[in-house]
């Protein structure tokens, strides 16, 4: 279903997401939930079977200090502990 405009128009013409070859007739199966036909779906994702959260991996943390030190290091190639 498309929101705005003219759906069956000459001028725009909105295609059906479920079945190529239609043209949008309004008819809302699109919004029927895959896993409960009873149900308007409600963008819950568990048809999908992802998380439904990010993750990011961390290797490393750096204190202020610490990337401090190591970009002095990188810079002058020289451990600045040896000072």
């Amino acid at each position: 279903m498309h929101k705005g405009g003219y759906v069956n128009s000459d001028v725009l013409s909105i295609k059906c997401i479920l079945e190529e070859d239609k043209i949008c007739d309004n008819c809302c199966e699109c919004f029927v939930c895959d896993l409960d036909p009873g149900k308007i779906c409600d963008n819950c994702a568990k048809c999908l079977k992802i998380p439904n959260y990010k993750a990011i991996i961390i290797d490393d943390i750096l204190m202020l200090e610490e990337s401090r030190v190591k970009k002095k290091k990188k810079k002058s190639g020289k451990n600045p502990a040896d000072r």
